[in-house]
């Protein structure tokens, strides 16, 4: 009042104040294990956590694979496959089949002697090889005619067997070793071969006359 009295009157009291929250925000996003978080917040400030349901469980949809290890006879292989979503798995390729070899019909590396055996080598299409020895031979193994002396030529054997033959003479030399004969022709008288020079272009040859 104008002379100072006061008196007090009660106001009442404010309606209870209801939340109006926002859409929220998701603080931690669900798995297929684990739940999710989401807060919510109101104008006044309030705050409140929401539950996310975990996600249901994710069926895998995984690619054609990829090898990583091939396999071989002795091993197994391993095959890589992913998912869309990132996950992956692994596969074991089994072993190849034991490889049945295909030679070919094989290549003499070493010619077999009745002193030493042979060699023979055998391919394979997957170029594996195998040796086979091949056995000695059972005849001396003689190399090329040679002369001897000026009646004879000679082939000889690696072990020292020694052939010998009469020189076969054509047109002044051996057929067999080509060994020359000597300056003159060979002629027969009583059996006795005599060596006769060479008179010219032409040679005379002697024969003793049969008894009448």
């Amino acid at each position: 009042c104008a002379c100072g009295e006061i008196k007090l009157e009660k106001i009442d009291k404010l309606p209870a104040h209801v939340h109006s929250f926002d859409e929220g925000v998701i603080l931690t996003n669900p798995s297929e294990t684990t739940e999710g978080v989401k807060v919510y917040t109101c104008a006044c400030g309030e705050v409140k956590l929401e539950k996310i349901d975990k996600l249901p469980a994710h069926t895998h949809t995984f690619d054609d694979g990829e090898i990583l290890t091939n396999p071989s006879e002795l091993t197994e292989g391993v095959k890589v496959y992913t998912c869309a979503c990132g996950e992956t798995k692994l596969e074991k390729i089994d072993k190849l089949p034991a490889h049945v070899h295909s030679f070919d019909e094989g290549v003499v590396v070493v010619n077999p002697t009745h002193l030493t055996e042979g060699a023979k080598i055998y391919t394979c299409t997957c170029g594996v090889t195998r040796a086979e020895t091949i056995a000695k031979t059972a005849e001396h193994t003689h190399g090329d005619w040679e002369n001897h002396n000026d009646t004879q030529h000679k082939k000889v054997c690696a072990c020292g067997d020694t052939v010998y033959e009469d020189h076969t003479l054509a047109d002044g030399a051996c057929g067999v070793c080509g060994k020359q004969s000597a300056s003159g022709c060979a002629a027969s008288v009583s059996g006795i071969a005599l060596i006769l020079p060479l008179c010219g272009a032409a040679c005379l040859m002697l024969r003793k006359k049969k008894k009448q």
